[in-house]
């Protein structure tokens, strides 16, 4: 089969339709090989929301959620409501499910998520640690037997490339984008691999992608403890969950160590919000009933209440595993785990945990290039002065080393800062995505960096 005579060339050969509240949904055929477009086409799920004014449309707007593993048509249908009038008035926004997200070739591997959750985060005994490995492994295995020849292919620079066919397919000269966590990376390879492309960038939340996954792990577990205030029933709490799981008043499965992890972790996203969460789900269990961290683990985890599950917990081990640098044996990866327990005593090493599965990976690991983008339009980077999830210092790295960024510094916790409801944030990305203008710069730091918004 020929790639020309199945890739559509013109935005009107992705025959949008109709699928629910004024949005419009497409398929968009790209090779699961981008080297060996001959091997087989892969199908991506589209959504968009046309712009209010199509006499002064711009051109698209493509949003991505991160993760990496986010359904990005999810993501379109929640953050319309969010966005700035101005950009749904002036562009067509567009997003997508990333290769093995979603709707867009699916990856399916999740049936020993359970199993997974019930193994202890933060072993501190061999049977732990062999309980852990084990259920790691029965990850990994499943991924391999179901999905062998698509896992090389799930890599960022990978979807990145389909990115670029998008472009074409729109029938673009080049794209606005909006990127938040680990879409920063993606943004950023888009930017490295076609600078010309880039019309307005804003990268938020960002990612440096030049860490190995155990720097990634300690820095990113380094944060979470500087922002974490731990509530007077954890320390109860744990202790009664190391020894067995909590039940769950609903009948549902009971609060494991892992889920009391994850909901730790997810309670610092929206750290007033969160905090409040997790005070709830621990008042209930300090009195016998998991359901709360149950239903705050559910929720990061994407885990219906019907039991069924999204697939963003392998999307996302599928795509660092790949990015990353990390060990691929186990005695090297308990060394490591070692040294981030002693780095970062609470989040460290449940957070090292998380990426076991890639010690059995059976792609990659094929880790970034050196991302530059230099000739490429100004890009904008954002950041909060107190991110628990991607450190300041990343987004400070990833503008230097893109070559065309400017910083916006957001001062307060939380993560990301587009979309929120912040006036600053928000005029300052309307005015550059509407009009390519930036305040000046403040100062001659490098990299070039505005006055910080509130």
């Amino acid at each position: 089969m020929l790639l020309a005579a199945v890739l559509p060339a013109r935005a009107a050969d992705l025959a949008w339709r109709e699928c629910r509240d004024g949005l419009e949904c497409a398929t968009l055929w790209v090779p699961r090989d981008h080297a060996r477009p001959q091997e087989g086409l892969l199908d991506l799920a589209l959504i968009r929301r046309p712009a209010g004014d199509p006499a002064r449309r711009i051109g698209p707007l493509v949003l991505n959620p991160g993760g990496p593993g986010v359904s990005g048509v999810a993501h379109l249908r929640a953050a319309v409501a969010r966005m700035d009038p101005q950009l749904l008035e002036r562009f067509d926004v567009v997003s997508f499910d990333p290769r093995g997200v979603g709707g867009s070739a699916a990856l399916d591997c999740h049936g020993d998520l359970e199993l997974w959750l019930a193994a202890d985060p933060s072993p501190d005994s061999e049977e732990e640690w062999t309980r852990l490995s084990e259920a790691a492994r029965a990850v990994a295995l499943r991924c391999a037997n179901r999905h062998a020849a698509l896992l090389p292919h799930l890599g960022t620079l990978d979807v990145a490339r389909d990115l670029e066919l998008l472009r074409q397919a729109l029938a673009a000269e080049q794209l606005s984008y909006l990127g938040v966590s680990y879409g920063s990376v993606l943004g950023a390879a888009y930017a490295h691999l076609h600078p010309e492309r880039v019309r307005g960038f804003v990268l938020d939340g960002a990612v440096d992608p030049e860490l190995t996954l155990a720097r990634f792990t300690l820095e990113q577990s380094i944060a979470l403890e500087r922002a974490f205030v731990s509530p007077a029933a954890l320390v109860g709490v744990a202790a009664r969950i190391e020894r067995s799981p909590l039940p769950s008043a609903d009948g549902g499965r009971p609060a494991s160590t892992g889920d009391l992890a994850i909901a730790l972790v997810a309670s610092l996203y929206e750290p007033n919000d969160g905090s409040r969460a997790l005070a709830r789900a621990l008042d209930r269990a300090s009195r016998g009933d998991g359901s709360g961290l149950v239903e705050l683990a559910d929720a990061y985890l994407q885990i219906r209440p019907d039991g069924s599950y999204a697939n963003s917990f392998e999307a996302s081990l599928a795509v660092i595993c790949l990015d990353l640098a990390a060990p691929r044996t186990l005695p090297v990866w308990r060394a490591r785990a070692a040294e981030l327990a002693r780095g970062a005593p609470l989040f460290g090493l449940a957070n090292w945990s998380w990426a076991l599965p890639c010690v059995f990976w059976p792609a990659g690991p094929t880790p970034l290039p050196p991302l530059s983008a230099v000739g490429s339009a100004p890009i904008l980077v954002v950041a909060r002065s107190d991110d628990p999830v991607t450190p300041f210092a990343w987004a400070e790295a990833l503008a230097t080393r893109l070559g065309s960024a400017t910083l916006l510094p957001v001062e307060g916790s939380g993560h990301t800062s587009s979309l929120r409801g912040n006036a600053c944030v928000d005029s300052v990305i309307r005015a550059y995505l509407i009009d390519g203008r930036l305040p000046r710069a403040q100062g001659s730091r490098k990299p070039p960096t505005l006055k910080a918004c509130r």
